[in-house]
Order: structure tokens, then sequence, then C-alpha cells
């Protein structure tokens, strides 16, 4: 018999690396969804025996990874567990049509040379259309990240100290396990990094991430690897951020919303 495929499974963290290639899936009518599944459990497996170490009590933790592995899920899922969450996207966002008049100021000439209008509706951001005039241009990229990260860095401080002092005063409506901020690109806020204790990396397989986007969003595949493309050093920076930082890298591969309901179950 001839194999058909052969799996690698790892979960990373600052301290070990679990690795797991023991896998071999013959040809003899085999699927591709038996393949998956197979996967799948042994995944679940591995993670269980090590997950339970992701979340300690009282902890600030980063959730990174890439496009569609599934952070909000996550951050969802210990939301309900007592975190509460930051998400980036939204507070980014946010600051985007806060400073609108200074963005827009800032990158008219290059909207202009693009045939981009960037002027959305009531004076704000038209941020697909900023999105278009950055997307592969990190010169470009690198000038707005000056205009946001300083705020948005501030605002995620400001956050954090003012659920300590709540805290300290025991003023909290209820218990609060820890702060989870939900941001991709983590590694490029070295004063959040300060005050994180963990970093938890979700990822997930290639193909997986395309489907999710494919459904979520409806774009054309050449589009959606082109994104996929553009986040292929995120797992080395951020890895290399948490060593900098000397806090602890955790990577998970999540697979499918109940993989990751059983894996926190075991916490």
């Amino acid at each position: 018999m001839n194999a058909l495929a052969f799996l690698n499974y790892s979960i990373d963290t600052d301290k070990r690396k679990v690795a797991a290639s023991d896998i071999a899936f013959f040809w003899g009518g085999a699927s591709l969804e038996n393949l998956f599944y197979i996967w799948l459990n042994f995944s679940l497996r591995l993670a269980r025996a090590h997950f339970g170490e992701l979340v300690d009590e009282k902890k600030i933790i980063c959730v990174a990874g890439p496009i569609a592995a599934g952070k909000n899920y996550v951050c969802s899922l210990l939301e309900g567990r007592g975190f509460l969450c930051v998400d980036a996207d939204i507070l980014i966002h946010q600051i985007i049509q806060e400073k609108a008049q200074e963005i827009l100021a800032a990158f008219e000439a290059e909207a202009s040379a693009a045939g981009i209008e960037l002027r959305g509706t009531e004076k704000g951001i038209d941020r697909r259309a900023l999105g278009r005039l950055l997307f592969g241009r990190p010169e470009l990229l690198e000038k707005q990240e000056k205009i946001l990260y300083p705020e948005f860095e501030r605002r995620v401080i400001e956050f954090i100290e003012g659920q300590k002092s709540a805290a300290a005063a025991n003023d909290s409506e209820k218990e609060i396990r820890g702060i989870v901020i939900n941001a991709a690109l983590i590694y490029k806020t070295p004063a959040i990094l300060a005050r994180c204790q963990k970093i938890i990396y979700v990822d997930a397989p290639i193909f997986l991430r395309a489907a999710r986007i494919r459904r979520r969003d409806g774009l054309p595949f050449l589009q959606i690897f082109r994104r996929i493309s553009s986040q292929k050093n995120l797992l080395k920076n951020c890895r290399n951020a948490a060593e900098a930082a000397g806090i602890e890298f955790v990577r998970v591969v999540n697979v499918g919303k109940r993989a990751a309901r059983n894996v926190l179950r075991s916490l």
C-alpha cells in the first residue's frame, strides 16, 4: 500500500515542544474526510494533555494568530469563563474614525494617485478603501501604525490599570479571572506585551482558514490566499516578541468549535 498522507501536529511553548508525527494514512479506499477526523482526534488528545496550563487565574493573556484561525471564538469561550476581552479590531476601528482627518491628510497624495476615495459617510474613513490602499505596501502600513498604535496602546493599558484598581478596591461587580487581549499583531505593541504573562497563538490549517474566509466574506480564492500569504511571518514574529519580552508562548491548533470547546472543558 502507498502512503496517502503523513500528518504532523505540534504544541510549542517557550519550555517545550510536543510533536506527533506517528500517524500514517494509507491508500485503501480511505477518504480525505476520514483523514481529517483521524487528525482531529489525535490533535484533540494531545491538546487535552497540554492545554490545561494555558489559562491561569488573574493573568493578562494576549491571543494572537492569523486570519480565520478562530481567535474570536477562543476569546468568547474565555469570556464565558470569567475573562474580560479587549478586541483590538474594534478598538482600532474606533481610533481610525476618531483620527479620520489626520489619516486623510497623511494618505491624501497616495490615495489620489491610486484613484481611491478614502472618505466614507459622515466625514469618516472608508476602511475597505483604506485597506486596499495599504495592502502590499509596508511603508504605508507603517505610517498608519505610527498614527494608530500609540493611542491603541494607551487605551489598552488604561483599561488594564483600571481593572487592577477596581480589583484592589474590591469594586468590581463580579470576580474577574483575568484579561484577554485579542490582537493578531500583538508583537507590534511592546508596551502591552510588557504587561502580559502569556501569548496564546491560535492557528489552523491553511485549507480550513481559506474555507472559513470564503464562507464569511465571500472573497475569491486568489484574494483569500493573498491575505493569508501576507501573514506568513506572523508566527515567527509573535514567538520572537514573546521571547524578547520574557513571556510564555503557546501555540494551539483550532480545527473546529467542538474541539475547542472540549479542550476548554479540560482546564
